[in-house]
């Protein structure tokens, strides 16, 4: 074959390698959005006592509905940066709830900004949830996310954080005797406290990461068609590509 034939060929074998491995990934996207979903599914029973909470977090179980009494340690509030809710940049508000010996950090919600990142928005609000009631929502372990740097946890409260801090949070929690738990209460949005709160469980469907799956294959097997046929094209003799001559 000739060097612009090998070309090709390379650059389709690349191409179908690179859209069956976007189908795959895919496909491994939809198990896990699956199991997800599953694990919605079966967490739908609300456990109210915090001792069930602790043989959850010794289980790393995900997003169990609890409803769990105490009050809002609003003193060491915190602002999760770069929420975003309607193309609108904020923070999630993060505040413990403290039961006894127990704590555990709940998620109440989205805030605006407000006009510049030198202010933090206001949280007056908290201070109208400070009698002991009941928080009811799903558990979410915290995700650390990119980091360049470690983030190191300030004594001043209310703080802006990247990401939660877990490991230095539950050493300082302990420093005044208190459990910190690890996974994170986000409230339910029909709870009559709380910010804007509009979770998203799944930002996408199982089905549809697999329909996307299947378009990579899809166009796999076309081009993988594509080039056998350039290939059978390009080995004929000369004389027997395209349309023959007629001898008269």
């Amino acid at each position: 074959m000739r060097r612009m034939t090998w070309v090709f060929v390379i650059i389709n074998l690349a191409l179908i390698l690179i859209m069956v491995k976007a189908g795959l990934w895919q496909l491994d996207r939809a198990a896990q959005k699956q199991h997800i979903a599953s694990q919605l599914a079966q967490a739908d029973t609300t456990l109210q006592q915090w001792s069930q909470v602790t043989q959850l977090e010794k289980l790393n179980a995900q997003y169990q509905t609890v409803a769990l009494t105490g009050a809002l340690d609003i003193e060491h509030a915190m602002l999760l940066d770069n929420k975003v809710w309607q193309g609108q940049v904020g923070y999630h508000v993060v505040v413990p709830l403290v039961q006894g010996s127990n704590a555990i950090l709940v998620n109440l919600g989205w805030v605006a900004q407000g006009e510049s990142r030198q202010q933090l928005p206001s949280l007056a609000e908290l201070q109208h949830w400070l009698d002991e009631r009941s928080f009811t929502g799903r558990l979410k372990w915290p995700e650390a996310g990119f980091q360049l740097a470690k983030q190191p946890l300030a004594q001043v409260f209310p703080q802006r954080l990247q990401y939660l801090p877990m490991a230095q949070l539950q050493q300082m929690f302990a420093q005044q005797h208190l459990h910190l738990m690890a996974p994170v209460l986000r409230l339910d949005p029909d709870t009559d406290v709380g910010f804007v709160r509009q979770w998203q469980w799944l930002t996408m469907p199982a089905a549809k990461h697999t329909a996307y799956a299947w378009q990579w294959f899809t166009m796999a097997f076309v081009l993988a068609i594509v080039a056998s046929v350039f290939i059978r094209q390009q080995r004929l003799p000369r004389g027997e590509q395209g349309c023959k001559k007629v001898v008269h």
